[in-house]
């Protein structure tokens, strides 16, 4: 009976669309906004989990959802995870009722055997051989054209994200369309992706995600989930190993 109970639970968890804004079947929060911190909300979220067998990306996504639904200003948490941490994380078998999400995040991130770490409003999970720290691209000195283009990736906004092991090559095709389609002057940013031979240790597939983030903090993404780094020209976003 224990057994059948985890699994309707569970069901829960697993079946709800990466791009839903609550589990099936569970009312959103009524509006009330706080403007707290993430900090804060990691703390003040909470939510009960059931979890049997699940796999991290299963697990994340069921609390990525559960954020947002919880989250009085409707934002959440967006979860990126990494290559590492995918294909060294076990499954996951965990029943929590009524705990911060902090404090969910910190058993899943135990179970799994990876760890967590929070930056802005992303929540990264990664197996605990990685370097965490992604530095952002350094722009030439007294470059308007590039300082232009920084702006603009600063500024144009995806609201949703939800790459599944896409290769960067098609990544990046979408990104250049869709900074076109989000650009005032449809304009757009060009993306440029170098040549890289098997010797670079660059992951190619691409997994996260992510709400309402700008092209600049995606980009940053990026870099640290595939390993390759990045130049910011005129009008012009150059990826290489």
């Amino acid at each position: 009976m224990k057994i059948h109970a985890l699994a309707v639970v569970f069901g829960l968890a697993t079946l709800v669309p990466s791009g839903a804004d609550s589990p099936a079947g569970i009312p959103a929060i009524s509006p009330n906004a706080t403007g707290a911190t993430p900090d804060e909300k990691l703390k003040s979220i909470v939510l009960s989990v059931n979890f049997y067998q699940a796999t991290l990306a299963q697990a994340t996504n069921f609390l990525r959802v559960e954020s947002k639904r919880l989250d009085p200003d409707h934002q959440g948490f967006s979860v990126v995870i990494s290559p590492d941490a995918a294909t060294s994380a076990k499954t996951i078998t965990l029943e929590l009722d009524k705990v911060p999400l902090e404090q969910a995040l910190k058993s899943v991130g135990e179970i799994a055997g990876v760890k967590y770490r929070l930056e802005g409003s992303v929540l990264h999970f990664l197996s605990f051989a990685e370097n965490p720290e992604v530095a952002a691209p350094v722009l030439p000195p007294d470059d308007k054209a590039a300082a232009a283009t920084m702006h603009k990736l600063e500024t144009i906004v995806i609201d949703k994200v939800n790459f599944d092991k896409l290769d960067i090559a098609t990544v990046i095709r979408f990104l250049a369309a869709k900074s076109k389609e989000l650009d005032p002057n449809h304009v757009g940013v060009n993306f440029v992706l170098g040549n890289i031979s098997p010797t670079d240790h660059v992951h190619r597939e691409v997994s996260m995600t992510l709400d309402n983030i700008p092209l600049s903090d995606l980009l940053q993404e990026l870099k640290a989930q595939t390993n390759l780094n990045y130049s910011v020209g005129d009008n012009i976003v150059t990826f290489k190993p």
